[in-house]
């Protein structure tokens, strides 16, 4: 009676016992199940270093692209402003030009004025010593004429023509000074122009080779991002390609019945694979790894399938718990035991006895916590196994 009380009073318990591993990260098997956990955080770190390179070889584009921009800019500038001054140049150039003509006019001019004085005063001295010598000679000279008044007039005719020539031609003079002022003015202020449009070039010439040398920094550091992108690209293909070759070689299937696997343990499932309730603390959700199996206390555990024993001991939260690697990518977990049957190290078959039910490490009563791994990543028993 005792013992039937006892034996009803386990399998409530069993009912309502449910195993949680709630703060247990997935475990990695050895050989290929760890390289392979190692290749997937290997992808995921590439990952994380390719988004923040694309990042950095944006931020760095767009300052190059504004740089370039400005570079543009101020060789638009600079263009425009050396054609203003090549212009100006030009002008001067002209302007040099006309002064020049107009000092070889003035100096012609001022010449013949001074050759035009000489004769005049040459006149007169001939006059004035023809009309103290011989009068009456001078008149003839100067008119064919003995007419007194008719010679007189004549002179005078003869000086005023010389002096309205002179004039004449010290009004061009004045003329012509005028014009070489203005021009020369004109010329002094083209100068000043010249002068502040070299002084803007300068200006701009210093920005723009600040710019260049800005741009070409900026151009490095983006063919130094993008380097970098190629060779983190290169690595994640290079990672894909083992997985790849690592997932094609174990010829990995989700299917029951190419798996060879069998139960390890009959029984009630209490707890599937997959998100539930935290059966320890009653609240929040945890992610179950394994499918839970309730049977009386001690009863056997089997191997699911034939390997080797990499795993025979306690675990936190796993309690009493046995890890075997089937050495195709696939592993078992038998955990929360309440004796291990079996060593580290041994084959065993698929059938063989690994340990007994019991409820060590973290459990709310005596079952079997039974885990399927491909690659060190758990996956529902369910699919290969029929409880």
């Amino acid at each position: 009676m005792n013992w039937k009380c006892k034996t009803v009073a386990k399998w409530v318990s069993l009912v309502t016992a449910v195993v949680i591993i709630a703060t247990l990260l997935i475990m990695p098997l050895p050989g290929q199940a760890a390289t392979y956990s190692d290749l997937q955080k290997k992808n995921q770190e590439l990952e994380q270093q390719k988004k923040a390179t694309q990042q950095q070889l944006s931020e760095v584009k767009n300052k190059t692209q504004d740089a370039f921009q400005t570079l543009v800019q101020l060789q638009s500038q600079i263009e425009k402003l050396e054609q203003q001054s090549s212009s100006l140049v030009q002008r001067r150039q002209l302007l040099e030009e006309q002064i020049a003509t107009l000092d070889a006019q003035i100096r012609d001019l001022e010449k013949i004025i001074e050759e035009e004085r000489a004769n005049l005063e040459q006149t007169l001295v001939t006059m004035y010593k023809w009309q103290k010598v011989a009068p009456s000679a001078l008149v003839l000279v100067v008119t064919s004429s003995v007419n007194p008044e008719l010679a007189t007039y004549a002179l005078e005719k003869v000086l005023t023509n010389q002096n309205a020539k002179l004039e004449s031609y010290e009004d061009n003079v004045a003329k012509l000074q005028a014009k070489r002022k203005e021009i020369a003015e004109a010329k002094n202020e083209v100068a000043q122009t010249i002068q502040s449009l070299q002084t803007q070039l300068a200006t701009l010439q210093s920005k723009y080779d600040e710019r260049e040398a800005l741009y070409a920094q900026l151009k490095k550091e983006q063919n130094k991002y993008a380097s970098q992108l190629a060779m983190i690209e290169e690595q994640q293909r290079q990672v894909s390609a083992e997985i790849q070759k690592m997932l094609s070689a174990t010829k990995l299937s989700s299917t029951a019945n190419s798996s060879g696997f069998i139960k390890p343990m009959s029984g009630m499932v209490t707890s599937p694979f997959g998100w539930r309730i935290n059966p320890l603390t009653g609240r929040g959700k945890d992610f179950h790894t394994g499918i839970d199996v309730a049977n009386q206390y001690g009863t056997p555990i089997k191997a699911s399938r034939t390997g080797v024993v990499i795993w025979a001991g306690w675990k936190t939260g796993y309690g009493l718990c046995v890890i075997i690697d089937h050495q195709d990518g696939y592993g078992t977990v038998y955990a929360h035991m309440s004796r291990i049957a079996v060593k580290s190290g041994q084959k065993v078959s698929a059938g063989t006895v690994v340990g007994y039910e019991g409820s060590t490490g973290w459990a709310t009563g005596p079952h079997l916590h039974f885990e399927i791994r491909i690659q060190g990543e758990p996956t529902n028993p369910a699919k290969f196994v029929q409880f």
